[in-house]
C-alpha cells in the first residue's frame, strides 16, 4: 500500500497512505457492523446478509459515485466494506 502512495512531494505520498488506512480501518468496521446486523444474536444465515446486504449496497453504489474527495480512498472503503462484510459470515 506504500508504494501505490509515491507522489513527488512528501505530504501528497503521507495524506494518500494514512488516507488509505483510514479507509481500510473505516471500512472493516462498516462490513463488521453489516455482518453484525445480518447474524444478530445467533450464527445468521445467508438470507439475512442478503437481505442486509440489498438495504446497505444502493447506498453504497450512490456513494462510491458521488462521493467527493479523492477516488482511491473512496474505493478501498466501500470495496474493504463488502469484503469483510460478506467474509464474517463463516
Amino acid at each position: 500500500m506504500g508504494q501505490l502512495t509515491l507522489a513527488r512531494f512528501r505530504g501528497d505520498t503521507t495524506f494518500g497512505l494514512v488516507a488509505r488506512i483510514i479507509s481500510t480501518f473505516a471500512g472493516g468496521l462498516t462490513g463488521a457492523a453489516i455482518w453484525h446486523i445480518s447474524t444478530g444474536m445467533g450464527r445468521g444465515n445467508p438470507y439475512g446478509l442478503a437481505a442486509t446486504c440489498a438495504v446497505a449496497f444502493p447506498f453504497f453504489f450512490y456513494g462510491r459515485l458521488y462521493w467527493p474527495g479523492p477516488p482511491v480512498p473512496n474505493m478501498i472503503f466501500f470495496t474493504t466494506t463488502a469484503l469483510v462484510g460478506i467474509d464474517l459470515r463463516k
